[in-house]
């Protein structure tokens, strides 16, 4: 594509741009090579326009900045773009020729639940003959097939433009897609269309960066107002949710939650051994449908994915409710792990208070005996939650094993110390080795507790310092249950 073609999209017009010939963009100059378009901003520690002279040294055909007083080469077009973060997802929608305009774009933002509910909304898809994929924490995917590994819940938006064009290739028609807070307030989103935005909740979460709650929830809050949606559904049990709500025009909104005034009723969520079965009213239709995902926080989830699906496809819902039964868990959320004969081991993803919370709350709900809960907090974030995830822990768990989670630069046993000072009472065990932790609870429990190891969900490493190692919670508790011989014991830990 021309650069001069490629800025019109934003009205604005360099004598330079013109036939001028662009192979691809990027905002890495470590991945600038021969016609690429490299977009300099600003970062946290660092410019853009720092790299620009080994940018076109390695091929660059021209260069976009904003933000930046220092010299600029002459090599090639430099062009300053004022407010250039804004338009950069609509310049990435239209070197990637627009390949959102065959899909449909559900967004999912909230606290909580995003990855399992862009996944339920996905696999309610595909179960009605709708060709799906999905974006966020897990990578990007659709079926078994990933096209991106991603170190962000919602990537920036040449990868997201990028993905998308690959998604439209391959016959996709719907993507559900994690919207973060942190990508709404870097624009990682801009010039994506979406046509269904979902709300799941609003608690304490990434007040590093937003600094307040009122700030959080209005950053939000924009994939509501910013966008024209066709379709809003919203969490009314959630008090931001009401909020949110009372914004948005009734001819988009769709909601859901245990109130009489919503549009699908939750009535009741039985809990059985392997699973819930969920009572619920939606227009006007006393419907029951049976999921083996785990809590009520996950029968939220499953409302407010199937309310997403029923809002584009309104002639399904007996379809939809029917493929319920089959709809699959996220690794890493809520994932069970059972040995005859020990306790059952869950893993989840719950790093902030309220989804500890849910998470401790959903194992008492199903198990019959003790709850034992392993767990840290990640080094610097947000410290102000360490003392709130203890209190949880302490008061909601029968026996607590504190351990590391991603400590990065911050000292363990600070972290540590911060998480007890919330505590009620002493924790059982304080181990820094979390594979350790993990055997420890394992070893202890009884046949009919359930061990929450919380914290690190589908993650596949471990930072400690600066050094990322290789670790998932998933494959460890898989190894420890395959090591214990029939009288209980490790054979790894305790021969």
């Amino acid at each position: 594509m021309r650069l001069d073609r490629l800025l019109d999209v934003i009205s604005i017009s360099f004598e330079q741009a013109f036939g001028v010939e662009l192979t691809d963009l990027t905002i890495d100059s470590r991945e600038v090579q021969a016609g690429s378009l490299f977009i300099a901003l600003k970062g946290l520690r660092c410019h853009g326009m720092d790299y620009v002279d080994v940018a076109i040294a390695d091929g660059a055909a021209a260069v976009l900045y904003d933000d930046w007083s220092g010299k600029t080469p002459t090599k090639v077009p430099v062009l300053r773009v004022p407010q250039l973060r804004q338009f950069l997802g609509r310049l990435a929608q239209k070197f990637f020729s627009d390949p959102c305009e065959e899909m449909q774009i559900i967004g999912i933002t909230g606290t909580n639940g995003k990855t399992t509910t862009a996944h339920l909304i996905a696999q309610l898809a595909e179960s009605i003959g709708i060709k799906s994929a999905c974006i966020g924490t897990l990578g990007m995917s659709f079926g078994t097939k990933i096209l991106f590994d991603s170190e962000r819940t919602t990537p920036d938006a040449i990868t997201l433009a990028r993905c998308l064009s690959r998604f439209s290739d391959s016959g996709v028609k719907l993507v559900a897609m994690e919207v973060s807070s942190h990508a709404i307030d870097q624009e990682r989103v801009g010039g994506i269309p979406f046509s269904v935005a979902v709300f799941t909740n609003l608690s304490r979460d990434h007040l590093d960066y937003h600094k307040s709650m009122e700030a959080y929830g209005e950053t939000k809050a924009r994939l509501f107002t910013e966008n024209s949606l066709k379709y809003a559904i919203v969490n009314m049990d959630d008090e931001f949710g009401r909020r949110l709500a009372a914004r948005i025009p009734d001819s988009t909104l769709r909601t859901f939650g245990r109130k009489n005034d919503v549009s699908c009723r939750i009535v009741d969520i039985r809990k059985e051994t392997d699973g819930c079965v969920v009572d619920l009213i939606m227009d006007d239709q006393h419907c029951q449908l049976y999921t083996s995902l785990l809590g009520d926080f996950n029968g939220a989830n499953l409302i407010a994915a199937l309310l997403a699906i029923h809002a584009i496809a309104p002639a399904q819902l007996v379809k939809l409710l029917k493929a319920t039964p089959s709809l699959r868990a996220v690794p890493g959320r809520m994932e069970s792990f059972k040995k005859k004969g020990f306790a059952t081991v869950i893993v989840d993803y719950a790093h902030t208070p309220d989804a500890l919370k849910n998470a401790l709350h959903t194992c008492r709900t199903h198990c019959r005996g003790d709850v034992w809960s392993v767990f840290g907090c990640g080094g610097d974030r947000d410290q102000g939650k360490r003392e709130l995830m203890g209190q949880v822990a302490s008061d909601l768990s029968d026996h607590v094993v504190l351990t590391t989670d991603n400590p990065r630069s911050e000292p363990e046993i600070k972290i540590i110390n911060q998480i007890r000072k919330g505590m009620t009472k002493e924790p059982n065990l304080i181990e820094m080795d979390r594979i350790a932790a993990i055997r420890f609870a394992i070893s202890n429990a009884k046949q009919n507790d359930w061990i929450l190891v919380a914290g690190k969900g589908h993650e596949s490493t471990q930072t400690i310092g600066t050094v990322e190692h290789a670790y998932s919670d998933i494959v460890e508790v898989s190894k420890i249950l395959g090591s214990i011989d029939s009288e209980g014991h490790h054979a790894s830990v305790f021969t």
